[in-house]
């Protein structure tokens, strides 16, 4: 069977578990009480490394207050048999030492290298995350992926950011019964700037699929030439990784519905599958514009929260977020006063004639009014958040109008009902979450120049429950 892309895996594994073995060291680190010692580290389950430091000789007992008089908190440098690892001094969690003979520091870290960060500038850079569930990249364009003797149809994708192209492909051990996800830079980098793309297409990859893999990231350095054996490992424990299996694309089940309702000439202007040039934009997008990345964070802390008060709050956030992007990038489109001059005349004749009477008003009152006067030419708060909406080409209906307006109360902590109502109201207010997580995909993907179906799950919770169906269960923006 023919493929498109071939990639070999085993000794990035290999090179992984080598690194959870236990290791035994001598400990670098000049002028500190811990150089020379013997050091050991072990992978801890759950994450995280463990590592002891076995000291030549005893030291006072105050040592127990104060552990970095031992080094302890620095960068280190352990040697085994010549090869040099690191445990970077951000990494520690925790210490705790024996006093006994030998003495003996433990320490939990969550970073650990082979090699210091030099070592993987201008090589061919790989990042390797084992997953708890099988990767699925069946919503995008996909390539088919040969490793070993296997074959997957849907097994990677192409990115490019700034002119770097990555792929990006899973990898599913049978016999182990392991899954990983994997990032590989096409061409050499360096590894800040494969660092922090990597975070980028992952924070992306996390908005489309609903899963942000997380937990535990082995970043490598590849053979340039032969692109098979591991140089160098870095290990960097992360936060927990938040799976909500909630993808915003649906290809399969959206082409039977547009053949259900006899409208499949729709594929004739737009794609099944995320293309490859749309995904590279959000990346980028999320690279360069902070704001968005905070934004794209917040959608997914929402996807996994179960209190749906809090939900709904979390997409508010997230809307106010995105439509105010929208707002200062097209801010002379959205004032009342097209004309930065007239405004600036208009708000100094108020502040005049406010000076007239100033006597009869506190100190007090005028601040207030002098910041109202400085936000005269903006749009009230109701009318940014439809007009983001209507400069990026999106059409909202009464009902999208209605449960966007609610978003005011969800922000400061109350809701559209009555406090005795909510308990009956968990059908509304999953209603209600499900309409604003929809709105904020949309605007996110308008933004970033998408064009094609979106999942409407505020239509399909009706669908299930078999209620009136008030939308269609999957929209084309």
């Amino acid at each position: 069977m023919k493929h498109d892309f071939e990639k070999s895996v085993s000794l990035s594994i290999h090179a992984i578990q080598d690194l959870q073995n236990e290791i035994a060291y001598i400990t670098r680190l000049p002028n500190y009480p811990i150089d020379n010692s013997i050091a050991t580290s072990v992978y801890e389950q759950g994450g995280g490394f463990i590592c002891k430091f076995f000291l030549n000789r005893i030291h006072d007992f105050s040592i127990d207050q104060q552990p970095e008089i031992l080094g302890i908190g620095k960068d280190i440098t352990l040697d085994k048999n010549g090869k040099e690892y690191l445990i970077k001094g951000d990494s520690l969690k925790e210490t705790n030492i024996i006093f006994g003979e030998p003495q003996v520091i433990t320490i939990k870290i969550g970073k650990l290298q082979t090699g210091n960060n030099e070592k993987f500038d201008n090589k061919n850079l790989r990042l390797i995350i084992p997953t708890k569930k099988e990767i699925d990249l069946s919503v995008f364009e996909f390539k088919s992926l040969k490793i070993r003797d296997s074959i997957t149809v849907a097994g990677l994708i192409e990115i490019s950011i700034d002119d770097q192209k990555y792929h990006l492909f899973k990898y599913k051990n049978e016999d182990e019964v392991k899954n990983y996800l994997a990032i590989e830079s096409v061409g050499v980098d360096q590894i800040i700037n494969f660092k922090t793309n990597c975070k980028s297409i992952i924070l992306g990859f996390g908005l489309i699929t609903g899963n942000l893999f997380q937990d535990e990231y082995y970043f490598q350095a590849i053979d340039n030439d032969e692109h098979t054996s591991v140089e160098n490992t870095i290990y960097e424990q992360q936060e927990k990784s938040i799976i909500s299996d909630a993808p915003i694309f649906d290809p399969f089940r959206f082409k039977e519905y547009i053949d259900h309702i006899g409208k499949v000439s729709i594929l004739r202007d737009i794609s099944l599958w995320l293309k490859p040039e749309i995904f590279s934009k959000l990346c980028t997008t999320i690279k360069s514009n902070n704001t968005i990345a905070r934004c794209i964070q917040l959608i997914l802390e929402g996807n996994q929260t179960r209190l749906l008060l809090l939900r709904a709050s979390i997409y508010s956030i997230a809307i106010e977020t995105m439509t105010n992007i929208v707002y200062e990038e097209n801010e002379d489109k959205e004032n009342p006063i097209p004309d930065s001059k007239l405004a600036k005349l208009i708000r100094e004749k108020i502040k005049a004639c406010i000076e007239e009477y100033s006597e009869f008003i506190s100190d007090y009152g005028k601040s207030i009014l002098y910041a109202k006067i400085q936000d005269i030419n903006k749009p009230t708060n109701s009318k940014k958040l439809s007009k983001a909406f209507e400069l990026l080409g999106i059409r909202l209906s009464k009902s999208d109008l209605d449960i966007l307006n609610h978003r005011n109360k969800f922000l400061h902590g109350t809701s559209p009902f009555e406090e005795i109502q909510l308990q009956e109201k968990t059908k509304e207010i999953s209603y209600i979450s499900k309409k604003l997580h929809f709105m904020i995909i949309c605007l996110i993907l308008k933004y970033i120049g998408y064009r094609g179906h979106i999942v409407n799950f505020a239509a399909w919770q009706q669908l299930h429950l078999k209620e009136q169906v008030t939308d269609h269960p999957y929209n084309i923006i």
